[in-house]
């Protein structure tokens, strides 16, 4: 059978990927980890020209796109999947003071609806409804769009504050990356979606192989 590839950001990816697409989901899918953001391409490329018959795809994170266009990555047919989760976080003042910039800046795209003032004013708080919705704070869904790196900082110095514990963030990450094959093993919604299992299907698809379940 011909190589399947998936090429992901980072070294932190490559052992929670490998681990849950070849332990847990048996999903025939090799991970080669990128070196950041700005290499995935020419790694993708490179495996390509290796083996024209291999079927390559890639993964990065969500930074600050909107929770849809994650979504229709997955579905969309093409080799480029957005994880579902990250950061959106700025002032609205300092949001609406750049917008401002931009359009006096950039004369090209002045015409652009999207760029005023105050449709980025609107824009933004609408989103701040959103987030500060009942159901978003209840159901912990402001989770998802908080950094990784920012969340596992903020817990590795709760424990050093209230239990006094000897724990660099370096452990706390390893120890956590050997717990998710179990933990997502164990139940497969922890995150709330199967964003593991839709991944791999999803790369499983372009190399037209059936899916798992």
């Amino acid at each position: 059978m011909a190589e399947i590839w998936l090429v992901c950001e980072g070294t932190s990816d490559f052992p929670v990927l490998t681990a849950v697409l070849t332990t847990v989901l048996a999903a025939e899918i090799s991970v080669r980890a990128a070196g950041g953001n700005s290499n995935i391409a020419s790694v993708a490329a490179y495996l390509r020209k290796q083996d024209d018959s291999s079927t390559v795809a890639y993964v990065f994170d969500r930074d600050y796109s909107r929770r849809a266009t994650a979504d229709a990555t997955f579905t969309d047919g093409r080799p480029a999947f957005m994880w579902r989760r990250h950061a959106i976080e700025s002032y609205r003042k300092a949001l609406l003071d750049e917008a401002a910039r931009l359009v006096a800046k950039a004369q090209a795209t002045i015409v652009s609806p999207h760029l005023e003032p105050l449709a980025i004013g609107r824009r933004y708080d609408a989103e701040l409804a959103r987030l500060t919705a009942a159901d978003y704070l209840r159901d912990m869904t402001f989770l998802e769009e908080f950094h990784g790196r920012d969340l596992l900082g903020a817990l590795c110095q709760w424990l050093q504050q209230i239990y006094r514990a000897k724990l660099s963030k370096k452990l706390l990450v390893e120890e956590l990356e050997k717990a998710v094959p179990d933990a997502y093993k164990a139940n497969r919604l922890l995150y709330g979606t199967d964003d593991f299992l839709d991944l791999a299907n999803g790369v499983r698809a372009l190399a037209k192989l059936p899916q798992i379940v």
